[in-house]
């Protein structure tokens, strides 16, 4: 008898929990569409969705009472410690009216390949109703993704300076993938870099080497836009990132603007670019520098390509320091040496200041063979010797004469008169 008394107080506590429920359902929801797929309350719906992406939740529902101030939220629980919902603004439902709404909710670069429950909530002032989807969430077969972008010396960067990127990429797809390359540009200054990622597999992530590009000495100062892209499957996908390098000025560029136009602070003049160079012989290359700019500077004036024919000297110094508004001859002497081959040689001429290269010009020299075999050395020798041999003669004939003469007074002085 107490078990059945026991029995029919369950029995009615149970009848006015479910009466509570019915009576929580001020709302039927006619149809939930995830990316246009439509999900049911019951069982697992698989969804092929690309992590870092939005995708797009539409609920319709008939309303069951007239109810004011109603909102509707949607949430997706289980990726680790995010929380990824989106909620109407407050709307008012009346009796047997069916409503659609449209949410939007981003999956978060670190989902898992698993199973997530959506929940879709109604609520009012008084009363909250909520609906339970179980959801398969499944990864692209490739699917990669920019997790990082790091510059050195940072996004902020000097006129004629380098600047390094290194870029971290996921592959977020359900397969290993090769060959993925990996680009900086900076397209306004005509600069780019890439390497090649040989293998990043599945779920992990890799680093790029050090992209290396050189803002130009003269860049205009202010922001550029930089793209990193990146390149896989074959090279038949690719994912992309923008941002902001800003130039500052820097000082080496060698140029000065006048009347909107840039032009250079240092005028390098060079003279004949081709000479004939006899073996053993010097040939001269005039150089002129003028500083046009408003601050003092040093050049250096290097050859190179010379050694192995030939050798070089510069006149006054290789080093020269003009003051604004000055200018200076420098002189290149070029000797070929003796067996030098005959025949067109090429060389640079570099004309530095600083770490700024200003001009580099290119400088050939004819070697011709030598007069008689002799280099000039050799004809001053021998003029030397010859000089010496005609004093030699000079001063035997001088002596000669003057002993002739001692002779004859002798017998001048001894002569016998009969």
């Amino acid at each position: 008898m107490k078990n059945m008394k026991l029995f029919s107080v369950l029995f009615l506590a149970l009848f006015v929990l479910a009466i509570a429920n019915v009576q929580a359902a001020f709302v039927d929801v006619v149809e939930v569409e995830v990316e246009d797929t439509e999900i049911h309350t019951s069982g697992i719906t698989i969804l092929d969705l690309e992590r870092g992406n939005e995708f797009e939740v539409e609920v319709t529902a008939t309303a069951l009472g007239n109810y004011d101030d109603v909102q509707m939220e949607i949430s997706l629980y289980g990726i680790h410690s995010e929380h990824v919902t989106d909620i109407t603004g407050t709307f008012d439902m009346d009796n047997g009216t069916t409503y659609t709404k449209k949410l939007t909710l981003e999956l978060p670069d670190r989902t898992d390949v698993d199973e997530y429950t959506l929940r879709v909530r109604f609520e009012d002032r008084v009363e909250t109703q909520q609906e339970t989807y179980q959801l398969s969430i499944s990864s692209q077969r490739n699917d990669m993704m920019i997790k990082d972008v790091v510059f050195s010396p940072g996004t902020s960067v000097k006129q004629g300076r380098a600047l390094l990127t290194t870029v971290r990429v996921k592959n977020m797809g359900d397969r290993d993938e090769e060959g993925v390359k990996v680009t900086f540009e900076i397209p306004e200054l005509g600069l780019k870099a890439s390497d090649f990622l040989d293998d990043v597999e599945f779920d992990d992530s890799e680093t790029s080497e050090e992209l290396y590009v050189k803002i130009p000495n003269c860049a205009e100062a202010g922001a550029y836009e930089y793209n990193v892209i990146v390149e896989y499957d074959d090279g038949d996908e690719e994912v992309t990132q923008s941002g902001m390098i800003y130039v500052t000025e820097g000082d080496i560029c060698d140029m000065a603007e006048e009347e909107g136009i840039l032009v250079p602070t240092t005028l390098v003049t060079v003279g004949p670019a081709t000479q004939d160079v006899k073996q053993g012989v010097a040939s001269i290359y005039p150089v002129t520098l003028s500083n046009t700019g408003n601050n003092a500077k040093t050049y250096m004036v290097s050859v190179d390509g010379v050694s192995d024919w030939g050798k070089v000297s510069i006149d006054p110094a290789a080093s020269v320091v003009l003051q604004p508004g000055e200018s200076k001859a420098v002189y290149v002497y070029v000797t070929a040496d003796e067996k030098a081959s005959e025949g067109e040689h090429i060389f640079t001429l570099s004309i530095n200041s600083g770490t700024l290269t200003l001009k580099q010009v290119a400088l050939k020299a004819n070697v011709l063979k030598g007069d008689n075999g002799l280099s000039l050395k050799k004809v001053l020798e021998v003029g030397l010797v010859v000089l010496v041999v005609l004093l030699i003669i000079l001063a035997l004939i001088v002596a000669f004469n003057k002993l002739k003469g001692k002779e004859d007074e002798e017998d001048a002085n001894g002569e016998t008169y009969y």
